[in-house]
């Protein structure tokens, strides 16, 4: 898999399954790259422009400032056997992560400021969980009206859901029409308050609005087998695709009720 957070209009952070995580320009060079000590499972940006990344193996969320990896949330801030996989810097400057408690396959997202969790998300206001069982991880955004998106593989549906916690929508793929069964990956919003997702098997993206509704896919672009996602700070979108490991930039997308590909 290639995982992908823009920084600004031309950088990008990479990573893949080698340990490292590379700083490139939109022209492919490498500008910095560092070897952790374990694979990142997520990476995200902060509004600082801080790298972050959760690493499962010691069970941390670390920070990268000045070259420096320091360690921003540990085992002591987790409860026992959660692992932090995916995860995302809010506008706010609190962090989303997607803890997993393999031995059970749950999932649960929790919102930590600094170090102290100031909510989380696991179940509805009927006691029901949230999300489905499995050996997947929740690929987690935040949305301009503050809802997160959330990409759950276990059950492949996109769920938004409100500041509450509240489920507003879940999206199964299926308005879409495409030829294979859905499977989401990566998650992105931009400044419309879209919600963009990667189909691994259909090769494409969907688009939806911020209520979750379908809107349009965007297909016929190269995206062979596209997993990672990110939007720059002028709404072209950075699509990794996982078997060719390269990045394929797309322009911004304009607001649309339309069903169309590029």
């Amino acid at each position: 898999m290639v995982l992908n957070t823009c920084i600004s209009v031309e950088i990008l952070w990479v990573t893949g399954k080698n340990d490292t995580i590379t700083r490139i320009n939109i022209q492919g060079s490498v500008i910095e790259k560092f070897v952790c000590q374990y694979n990142p499972v997520d990476i995200s940006v902060t509004g600082c422009g801080d790298l972050i990344y959760s690493d499962e193996v010691n069970r941390t969320v670390n920070i990268v400032r000045q070259k420096i990896i320091k360690k921003l949330i540990t085992e002591r801030n987790l409860e026992n056997d959660w692992l932090p996989w995916g995860l995302c810097s809010t506008r706010s400057g609190d962090i989303l992560v997607n803890l997993h408690k393999q031995d059970l396959g749950k999932n649960k997202i929790v919102c930590y400021k600094g170090t102290d969790i100031i909510r989380e998300i696991e179940k509805d206001k009927h006691g029901n969980h949230i999300f489905t069982k499995g050996d997947y991880m929740l690929y987690v955004t935040e949305n301009k009206n503050g809802d997160i998106c959330i990409v759950d593989r276990n059950s492949e549906t996109v769920l938004t859901v409100d500041s509450t916690g509240s489920v507003r929508s879940r999206y199964d793929g299926k308005a879409a029409g495409r030829k294979n069964s859905f499977e989401p990956r990566c998650i992105a919003t931009d400044s419309l308050g879209q919600i963009i997702v990667t189909d691994f098997s259909n090769d494409c993206l969907h688009i939806l609005n911020e209520n979750g509704n379908f809107l349009m896919c965007v297909g016929n672009c190269g995206l062979d087998k596209p997993s990672g996602l990110s939007v720059d700070t002028i709404g072209r979108l950075w699509v990794g695709l996982c078997f060719a490991q390269k990045i394929r930039v797309i322009p911004h997308l304009k607001k649309t009720e339309s069903c169309c590909q590029c």
